[in-house]
């Protein structure tokens, strides 16, 4: 049966329709269950790519008919996900479908059915399976048919709207089913080694996965070959791996690497060559695709002959072309799983050896069962598969603990070279020479093995010379940084072979400690004690599964008083209210545990709520803060060393809780003012008797002049309040509205004039106006005119009409132009050819394919030059391509002959034309006036002057206080002797004194620190400031401070710009810029969109792509500035609400996309992870407020390099 796209598409909004309308409670009939199975994706419809417009718009971006037929449907499908979700998750889940186009295309019922049956057939029944793509959950559905004793299913599903159809759907399973709406990159840490089946129809494509865990690109850099890696770790060793998966995995060379880190770590057992035309029906596509499966085994002792053949290709061609197949299916004929084996070509247009099934694709049951039980015979580990489901299945402790398996340990190797210690080297030589035993081929691939030492070793009491777990660290190749890798000497406990940073490292260990406690050993450990209360390794000690009432809150390291026992959470699953509770080996203190997990409690659900907004009722505070009286007066500070030791056993939160509910002053503890009032900033309402303050106030507060809100602040009547601001404000005529003088004064002048002319003529009475137009005339620019301007080429603000006339006479030929403004690029058709076309302004490079004057004037108009290249003989007698030099030139000069001519034919030009150009030029460029700030009027209250040895403050330094209380922020660009440290002072007291900011940062070079702290006390003697010195911010302490920062009411706090870098960002934020930064990419390319036809339509997936691959690349910047920051409590939770940014050219390389290259000075388009990091922390502080700016930069030179500063700072 042929893919119906139209059938398909609404089958999918029936089934989206249920799922939106689910709520979450309540149990799905059977017939909703059935329209949820009809849902297959949109894999197979392109046409959502396109927007939920019109017919016509529909026409110009080059649909089909077919496509038209859609377009009802496309359009009921947007406005369901409108009536269903808010626009923000709208926006998400246009942008969701338009991703799955590139990987949804959904598996036909006869793969699991087959697969399955011959696995119950075998006698190998999964307990735990793992679905990692899981789609419209095809192989869930069909597991629970076949495996009756299923235990737990998690299915992952990064589409949105997917993963709501699949979320309704599993909840109609008889089974526990856990659903992750996430990408796999993004799924916890905790599923590792859990299960002992992982099957799915894995995505494929050349765009890259960002992962933590996984620094080989060669696994990253496609997502297919990510899968493979990544699911591995999901599995138990003995567990099964079966994957559909692109042809490609195993017939290209270049991923080979990612074949070998599969075979080193699993054991082939079966491959299916499968039809192109396997997903024809449900996806609306034809792909080569493969279905493998391996048996994990992290003990192989080296690869088989098979699995050295699945590692190699050969080279094969057909009348299409030359292409690879694997040595493996090039020997294995009968691996093919179809009617039909011919030369084809694949999705993509290139040779390849082609599989089909003719007619049903249910055709190929009987030859794919085969096939698999063939392989599962040969191959299958059935005492490892046991084993994988002894370690991943849920059952009650039994009494009887189980023994660990000892391995052989890594022999001792002779050290090639002295083992030379840092200055500062705490690790013995002896450690080192141990580390270096266990590096393999690949670690050396990855770190630097001269800095490798052995921190941590876990052995146990009845055989202390073996060392059952090893901890290595060292510094990474390319970064310099350090990671860290687990190695397990004993079979029951494997780990992954990545090195990992400290925070993936800190899961590990949790996970560990849970696996350690599993088995009937007292253990020893040896090495960084630090680590120790990480592993819970404490002799005796027995884990029991419970159920303590769990707060949202509570995760892994939890300290919690169950059934009168003190103990730690682990394995905590808040979700399904489960977790395991161990007791600590010291018991007693049972009250001071009561009282203090009370009073922790009490703390995270109060700041939860005041982070979240929610309206506190104070009771709940005077009750914390009553709990932490009683507790102060029974036990003493939290702080104190006695308390301080018992309580950092809750792993979880105990340093949160020294730190939060105390702060350091002098030598003394005190009360944090979280305890007493409220740290989140809130509206109060505003009373002075100063209507410029009120003036102030309300510009921030409402965004304008607002009589009515200066009324009720001062207790003026408006027509007082007009009085009292005389020229500080004026009304505009047009909006008939409030303005400051500087707004009004400023601006687009000569449109204001002319609005102002017209509605006097109407209302010649009105005073205010008239006072506005004598205002307005006074500041008219002088009109520039032809002869001084400066005309280049390309100026998009010159009609297109003149474009077109230009080159008409250019080619002798008529000429049409278009403009897209969104992609800023020029489009010149000509309609037919002649020499002046094909020669006179063409060039014909050395490649052969002429470049022809329409393309030439394009080049022009943008300002760009082509860049051409032809094929030579290189080393190894391989075909490289080298620039043309002598073409490029030849390009720049016609390029250059063009814009010249462009000038002098403007010379000529009629003078109605001239003065036509000379009046737009002057109407749309010379008609505006720069705003100035006039902060005269201030007074500065509190400020001593005398202490800083001034009779006045600079004029300069109040028009920038005043600019800076106006809009919340500015770039103020004073030259050095200008005064900016004492701007930021008194622009921060004031802003803090008006209610326009809480708690204000200031952020300067180390250099600079002191001094500006100094200069703040002699300013403000009695400001309440918080100035870490740079002992203080050593990582021990520096997350106390945090803490400090957030739970108290600072005047101002002043940080180094490398102690704001170690400032964690909101993970949401970060997660909306780097989303922006891909709807930038798409809006580039929007336009091209108008080309129509079928290059519309490949351009579309093309960027599709593009946007995954920036999505990788944005998120590994991200990752290296986390691994410089701490954990727990990131900038949006600290309560800051203001950034001054002293010397902020050190932020201006930003990363930015352009169509421009080759060209000098652009700049670093990467930009650096610090610029990144105040983007993250800015867009914070504007998305709370729902306002422009919220920092203000100070620097003498903001622009120094390159315009592309501007852009970037604007």
């Amino acid at each position: 049966m042929a893919y119906n796209a139209f059938q398909k598409l609404k089958d999918n909004i029936s089934a989206i329709r249920i799922a939106l309308q689910w709520d979450k409670k309540s149990r799905i009939s059977s017939t909703d269950i059935a329209t949820l199975q009809n849902y297959s994706g949109f894999g197979g419809i392109k046409a959502v790519l396109y927007p939920p417009t019109t017919q016509e718009d529909w026409v110009k971006l080059g649909a089909s008919d077919n496509d038209l037929r859609l377009l009802p449907g496309i359009r009921e499908l947007h406005e369901l996900m409108q009536n269903h979700l808010d626009e923000k998750q709208y926006k998400e889940a246009v942008q969701s479908v338009k991703n799955s186009v590139l990987t949804a295309f959904f598996t036909p019922n006869i793969v699991p059915r087959t697969l399955y049956n011959v696995l119950n057939e075998q006698g190998i029944r999964p307990k735990r399976i793992y679905e990692p793509s899981a789609g419209s959950g095809v192989f869930i559905s069909k597991a629970e048919k076949a495996f009756p004793q299923l235990e737990q299913i998690t299915a992952v599903e990064k589409d949105r709207l997917t993963g709501l159809v699949l979320s309704a759907l599993n909840s109609g399973l008889s089974i526990k089913v856990k659903t992750h709406i996430a990408g796999l990159e993004e799924t916890p840490i905790t599923d590792n080694g859990q299960y002992d089946l992982i099957v799915s129809n894995i995505p494929f494509g050349n765009f890259p996965v960002y992962d933590e865990a996984f620094t080989n690109k060669e696994l990253t850099g496609k997502i297919h070959n990510y899968f493979f890696a990544k699911g591995l770790d999901k599995i138990a060793d003995g567990g099964l791996m079966a994957y559909i998966t692109t042809d490609a995995f195993l017939n290209s060379p270049s991923n080979r690497a990612a074949r070998e880190y599969l075979f080193d770590r699993a054991d082939f057992i079966s491959l299916s060559v499968m039809p192109d035309n396997l997903m024809k029906e449900t996806g609306n596509t034809e792909a080569p695709n493969h279905l493998l499966i391996l048996q994990k085994n992290g003990n192989k002792a080296g690869l088989t002959n098979e699995e050295n053949e699945l590692l190699n290709t050969v080279q094969q061609e057909n009348e299409f072309g030359q292409f690879h197949l694997n040595r493996f299916i090039h020997r294995h004929p009968e691996l093919v799983i179809g009617d039909e084996l011919k030369s084809g070509r694949n999705q993509y247009g290139h040779a390849n050896q082609s599989v089909w099934q003719h007619g049903d694709i249910n055709g190929i049951e009987e030859k794919l069962a085969t096939t698999i039980r063939e392989g599962i015979r040969e191959r299958f580990g059935e005492n490892l598969f046991l084993h994988a489901q002894m370690k991943t299945s849920v059952h009650e402790p039994e009494p009887q603990k189980q023994i660990l398996s000892y391995l052989p340990m890594p022999e001792s190797k002779t050290v090639s070279v002295p083992v030379q210690l840092g200055l500062f080297d705490t690790a013995p030589a002896e450690n080192i020479s141990r580390a270096m035993d266990y590096l393999n081929d690949l670690d050396k691939s990855v770190i630097q093995k001269q800095t490798v030492r052995l921190i941590s070793t876990v052995k146990t009491s009845d055989n202390p010379a073996h060392e059952s777990i090893v901890l290595l660290t060292a510094k990474q190749e390319k970064t310099n940084r350090y990671l860290y890798k687990l190695y397990s000497n004993v079979k029951e406990v494997q780990f992954s072979a990545n090195w990992m940073n400290a925070s993936v490292l800190g899961n590990e260990l949790a996970a560990l400690a849970g696996q350690l406690q599993q088995y009937a050993h007292a253990y020893i450990y040896e090495g960084d004690k630090s680590l120790e209360q990480a592993l819970g390794l404490t002799s005796g000690l027995q884990s029991i599964q419970a159920n303590p009432e769990l707060k949202p809150f509570y995760k892994d390291g939890t300290l919690v008083v169950h059934q009168n026992q003190v103990g730690i959470l682990n394995n905590v699953d808040v979700e399904f209210k489960q977790s395991a509770f161990q007791p600590l080996q010291r018991q007693g203190d049972l009250a001071f545990f009561q009282s203090y997990t009370g009073l922790r409690d009490s703390y995270l659900e109060l700041y939860a709520k005041e982070l979240s907004g929610i309206n506190l009722d104070e009771k709940e505070r005077i009750s914390l803060n009553q709990r932490y009286d009683n507790f102060v007066a029974q036990y003493g500070f939290l702080n104190s060393p006695a308390n301080n030791k018992r309580i950092i056993n809750d792993l979880a939160f105990g340093f949160t809780i020294l730190s939060s509910l105390e702060r350091k002053e002098s030598s003394q503890f005190v009360k944090a003012d979280i305890l007493v009032q409220s740290v989140a900033w809130q509206q109060e309402r505003f009373i002075t008797d100063n209507p410029l303050d009120a003036l102030a106030r309300s510009l921030n507060e409402k965004g304008r002049v607002d009589l009515s809100y200066m009324e009720m602040a001062t207790g003026l009547t408006e027509k007082e309040l007009i009085s009292r601001l005389g020229n500080h404000i004026y009304l505009n005529p047009l909006s008939d509205t409030w303005e400051t003088t500087d707004k009004y004064l400023s601006g687009n002048v000569v449109e204001k004039l002319q609005q102002a002319e017209e509605l006097l003529k109407n209302n010649p009475e009105n005073p205010q106006y008239q006072r506005s137009l004598e205002a307005i005339k006074k500041v008219q620019p002088e009109n520039i005119p032809f002869e001084l301007l400066d005309f280049n080429l390309g100026e998009r603000w010159i009609p297109n009409r003149f474009y077109e006339r230009f080159a008409n006479q250019l080619f002798e030929q008529d000429t049409s132009i278009n403009y897209f403004s969104s992609l800023d690029t020029f489009k010149v058709n000509t309609y037919g050819h002649n020499a002046k076309i094909d020669r006179e302004y063409a060039v014909t490079p050395k490649s052969g394919r002429t470049t022809y004057g329409y393309t030439m004037l394009e080049h022009a108009l943008e300002n760009t030059t082509p860049f051409f290249t032809y094929e030579v003989t290189g080393p190894d007698d391989k075909p490289i391509r080298v620039p043309d030099n002598e073409a490029i030139q030849l390009a720049h000069q016609k390029i250059e002959n063009i814009r010249n001519g462009f000038t002098d034919w403007l010379r000529e030009l009629p003078d109605s034309d001239k003065k036509r150009l000379e009046s737009l030029y002057n109407q749309t460029f010379n008609c505006y006036v720069l705003r100035e700030y006039d902060g005269s009027h201030q007074r500065f209250p509190g400020l001593d002057k005398k202490s800083l040895g001034i009779e006045e403050l600079y004029t300069s330094q109040k028009n920038a206080a005043w600019r800076i209380l106006q809009n919340r922020g500015a770039l103020i660009d004073h030259e050095v002797g200008l005064g900016k440290t004492l701007t930021m002072i008194i622009a921060a007291t004031e802003m803090k004194r008006l209610g326009i900011v809480h708690k204000p940062l200031i952020l300067a070079l180390k250099a600079n620190v002191n001094q500006i702290t100094e200069t703040y006390h002699k300013a403000y003697p009695l400001a309440r400031i918080l100035a870490p010195g740079e002992n203080d911010f050593t990582p021990t302490k520096r997350l106390r401070l945090f803490h400090e920062i957030k739970n108290n009411n600072w005047d101002c706090i002043i940080l180094t710009h490398d102690q704001f870098g170690k400032i964690p960002q909101s993970p949401e934020i970060q997660k909306e810029i780097f989303q922006a930064e891909l709807d930038n990419v798409e809006r580039d390319l929007e336009t091209l969109k108008d080309l129509g036809g079928e290059i519309s339509k490949r351009m579309l997936k093309g960027l599709e792509i593009r946007k995954n691959n920036l999505e990788g690349q944005l998120k590994g910047v991200l990752k290296n500035i986390e691994e410089k920051k701490d954990a727990g409590i990131n900038f949006r939770e600290m309560g800051i609400d203001h950034l001054f940014v002293d010397e902020a050219h050190k932020f201006k390389n930003l990363t930015f996309t352009t169509r421009h290259n080759r060209v000098a000075g652009l700049g670093n388009m990467e930009g650096s992870q610090k610029a990144l990091n105040m983007l993250f922390a800015v867009r914070t502080l504007q998305e709370r407020f729902n306002a422009d700016l919220c920092v203000t930069f100070l620097s003498g030179t903001p622009i120094s390099n390159s315009l592309t500063e501007m852009y970037l700072l604007f």
